[in-house]
This record gives C-alpha cells, sequence and structure tokens, in this order.
C-alpha cells in the first residue's frame, strides 16, 4: 500500500490578526499523528491510537531492537501482528537495519479502510532489556479532517508578545470547541526544555471570538533562536474519535524597531487644482540604530474594503522618528466609500542585504481625517454608471447590422467631445466605433457603434470586449480607458456576415 496522497486539507479560515480583527486566508491541515513509546524497566508496554473514518491509513514504526515483538489490535479486539496479511491490515515491509552498531527494525502497516475507533499498539520485548527500547510511530491518513497552526513560518521581534493559533477542521470549516478532550501544546527554543502553553478558545486576550473552533496563544519570547511548536490533540467528531499531532517553527530576532500607536494624516492637493488627491498617514517609531525600513499599512473603509502601501525609508536612531505613507486616488476609490478610514493594521520591518525582518506590527490605531472621493481629485472623464447594448436590424431579415454599447461616463467639463473605442474578440480587434457629441458637465452616455458585419465575418462568438476608450474634449482633454466593458454572449451568426 502506498503513502496516502491526500493528507493535505487547504481550506479558507478568519485568521487571528487582534482582539478585533480577522482575515480569510488559505491554511494548509495535516491528518497525521505522531508519538514515542519508550519501555524502560518494564519490557511491555500498550499506546492507544484513535483512528476515525478513512479510506486509507498508514502506520510506520521504528523501534531500536530486533527483538521486540509488535502487534496491532483492532477496535473489535482483533490483533495484526507483522507478517500478517488480512483484509483490513496489509505489511508492505519489515526492514532491520544497523545504525551506530545498533539494531534497528521497521513496521509500516497499510490500513485500508480501517473500523474507527481505538487502535493499539501493543510491544513486548523478548530479549534482554539491557537498555531503554524507544518505538517512534508515524502515522498518515486520507481523512479529511485536519490540523494545522496560522502564524508560523515568519520572524517575530524579541521581548513583544506575539499570538499563535491552531485549528482542527474539515472541509466543512473548523471543528466546534467541544469536539477536542485534550490539548497539549509546547514551544521550545535550541537548547532549552519545552514549556507548555496554553491555548485557548474563550474570546479572552487575543482570541478573537469565543468557540469558533481557532484557538489562541499568547507568548513572549525572551531569546532569540528558532522555536519549535507542536501539539497533540485529542477529540470526536460525530461517533468517531481522533487524534492529530502538529508541528512548526518560527524565528524569533531582535527587535530593531518599535511602532508607537499615535500616528497623524493630512488630505494633500499634489497639483494645486484645489481638489485633494491624496491622504497622507504619517507613523512614529522607535529606532535603535539607522538603517532602511519597509513600513506597510492598511486602511479599512465603513463598507469593510481594505487597501494597503508601502514605502521603504532611512531612519536614523531615536524615539518618534517619522514615516509617512501616501494613498492616491486610484487606492482611495477602490475602496469605494468615503473616509475617514480605520488604519486597521500598520508594520515595520528591517531591510537586510537578502531578507526583511517583521520587528513590529500594530492594529486599529484609529480614524484617519475625513475624505470625500466625489470633492476630490480625478480625472477629466471617468467611468461612471451602469452601460448597456443594443442590437440594431434595420431590415427585418434577422441579423444584426450593428452592435451598439452604451458607456456610462462622468465629465467634468462641459463642451464638444470626439471618441473611438475598439471592439475586441477572443481572436483580438475587429472594428473601430467613432463619435462625438456634445456632453454636459456631469454623468452622460458614449454611444460606441459596432459594424456588425465584421462580427458575422469573424465566426467568434461572444462576449466582446470594448477596450481602448479615446477621448479628446475642451481645454486640451485627452484621456484613454483602457477597459470599457463586455457584452452579452452573443453567437457570431446572429450578425449579418456581408
Amino acid at each position: 500500500m502506498s503513502l496516502p496522497q491526500s493528507n493535505l486539507l487547504l481550506i479558507a479560515l478568519p485568521v487571528l490578526l487582534s482582539a478585533q480583527t480577522s482575515r480569510p486566508i488559505p491554511v494548509a491541515l495535516s491528518a497525521q499523528y505522531g508519538d514515542l513509546l519508550i519501555l524502560t524497566d518494564n519490557p511491555e508496554a500498550e499506546r492507544a491510537i484513535p483512528i476515525d473514518s478513512a479510506g486509507a491509513v498508514f502506520l510506520s514504526l521504528s523501534v531500536n531492537s530486533q527483538t521486540a515483538e509488535l502487534v496491532l489490535v483492532d477496535p473489535q479486539g482483533g490483533t495484526h501482528p507483522p507478517g500478517v496479511t488480512d483484509s483490513m491490515v496489509t505489511i508492505s515491509s519489515t526492514s532491520p537495519v544497523t545504525l551506530n552498531q545498533q539494531p534497528y527494525q521497521t513496521y509500516d502497516f497499510g490500513l485500508t479502510n480501517p473500523a474507527p475507533g481505538e487502535w493499539k499498539l501493543r510491544i513486548k520485548e523478548t530479549g534482554t532489556l539491557s537498555r531503554p527500547r524507544f518505538v517512534a510511530l508515524s502515522m498518515l491518513s486520507t481523512s479529511d479532517l485536519g490540523a494545522g497552526f496560522l502564524g508560523l513560518l515568519q520572524d517575530y521581534p524579541a521581548n513583544r508578545p506575539l499570538a499563535l493559533s491552531l485549528v482542527v477542521a474539515d472541509r466543512h470549516g473548523a471543528l466546534p470547541t467541544g469536539s477536542i478532550s485534550s490539548l497539549q501544546t509546547t514551544i521550545q527554543v535550541a537548547g532549552q526544555e519545552p514549556q507548555p502553553v496554553t491555548f485557548a478558545d474563550d474570546g479572552s486576550a487575543n482570541d478573537a471570538n469565543a468557540g469558533d473552533g481557532i484557538y489562541t496563544a499568547s507568548f513572549t519570547p525572551e531569546r532569540t533562536g528558532e522555536y519549535l511548536v507542536s501539539a497533540v490533540i485529542l477529540g470526536k467528531r460525530g461517533e468517531d474519535a481522533f487524534v492529530r499531532s502538529i508541528a512548526g517553527k518560527l524565528r524569533v530576532v531582535p527587535a530593531c524597531a518599535t511602532l508607537e500607536r499615535n500616528f497623524s494624516s493630512r488630505r494633500l492637493d499634489t497639483n494645486n487644482n484645489s481638489r485633494p488627491d491624496t491622504l497622507e498617514v504619517s507613523f512614529f517609531a522607535g529606532i535603535p540604530d539607522t538603517g532602511e525600513f519597509l513600513v506597510e499599512a492598511e486602511l479599512t473603509a465603513s463598507n469593510g474594503a481594505r487597501v494597503r502601501t508601502s514605502a521603504q525609508v532611512g531612519l536614523s536612531p531615536g524615539g518618534s522618528r517619522l514615516a509617512t505613507l501616501r494613498f492616491g486616488m486610484r487606492e482611495l476609490q477602490l475602496l469605494g466609500a468615503d473616509g475617514p478610514y480605520r488604519v486597521s493594521e500598520v508594520s515595520v520591518s528591517c531591510v537586510r542585504p537578502e531578507e526583511y525582518i517583521l520587528a513590529d506590527t500594530q492594529f486599529d490605531l484609529g480614524q484617519t481625517e475625513p475624505f470625500v472621493l466625489a470633492s476630490a481629485d480625478r480625472a477629466a472623464v471617468i467611468l461612471a454608471g451602469a452601460s448597456s447594448e443594443r442590437t440594431v436590424d434595420t431590415n427585418n431579415n434577422g441579423r444584426f447590422e450593428r452592435l451598439e454599447f452604451l458607456a456610462g461616463v462622468d465629465v467634468l467639463t462641459a463642451g464638444a467631445y470626439l471618441w473611438t473605442a475598439t471592439l475586441y474578440t477572443s481572436r483580438g480587434p475587429i472594428d473601430i466605433a467613432e463619435g462625438s457629441a456634445t456632453l454636459a458637465a456631469g454623468r452622460g452616455t458614449l454611444t460606441l457603434s459596432f459594424d456588425g458585419s465584421k462580427i458575422g465575418r469573424s465566426a467568434v462568438n461572444g462576449p466582446y470586449l470594448i477596450r481602448e476608450l479615446y477621448l479628446s474634449g475642451p481645454n486640451g482633454i485627452d484621456i484613454t480607458i483602457p477597459e470599457v466593458g463586455q457584452t452579452q454572449p452573443y453567437l457570431a451568426t446572429r450578425f449579418e456576415a456581408q
């Protein structure tokens, strides 16, 4: 039996950012378990292994002895010793080896549709127990129930509280809190003894929401270096008991900058036309040494939309050093709502020759200055309002001579305008529409009329794309809008082909 290939599950979960904010991101979960059983004085031992419903389970056992006897016991009491294959258990290999002049034996058990419940591993040393016997157990399962840590594989500054989270989930999402009966978690820096860490799902401290199935712990690392975080989880999903073990690493680095929670913001009119076009936000940080720093910030609008920007800056030592970021009209218009905006996240990283090292992160710093998009600076002509389309059959023969696309626009200056736009099929451009009209300031409509016979002769079905809208108008207005819209999925045969 080969190793299960589907022991990884990728789901989207709301990952903790602070006690007030969370964000859905993909999380990789695994259905695996590892354990170590040790024989010292007693030559016999037994270890329970809860196995939940799965099409296949792979068990690998390794013991530093060639005289130890191992046997698997299923939930009904049936025994499955190495070397004996039955309808449920297949022994794929046994390999005696010698490592560092010590005998070792490995056993690989392949379980096909194993009975869910409490399986047991029994071991008995038949030789002289002159030294401890170590039995290393590794289990992989095709079960869709997986576990994983959130927030690892990144750098954290020393002597700052950090939040770690873990979750047990299946394809429907995180299991409810009551599903977990035991959660044993430790964290260990190289050269030190592992320390227990308490993960809770009660909504206190750094845990965002009580009972959402995401367990969170707070930890303040005092030393720099690489930390190993591990957990063993026992619980039940429905009637099936399960066991999962997970492990991961994080790196703790010296704190090269400290963010303060205060900030300032202001509206800027960079082209002096009496309409603001930029929102500038300045942050303060304590800097121990001169260097280059990457500052990133996120704004959140009242509708929940977010936008981020960043800048690399050089800062000198001292407290309350300033790092300034600018959000331009393009970013602010993506929010789709007026300010003030919430500074939901800001981070600072130290720039090193080959990497960025995260130094500090702050969440929910407060509200920026108000910013009204309608009164802010913008292009002289923008797309606005709903667009529509219509087909024209002038001779009533059931085939269209024209395809007209009506593009909604908003112009700042009234006057005479000329325009062109290009119609694209999936194979490229096929026609250019031209038009002109006198437009009033505010919202209006541009009519883009395309030759239906060119569509018919192309023999390419829709939808068709309208691109490259070029407009010229009063006061030297000269604007190109790259993407205008998309038509319905017309059949090319509905258009004239002559």
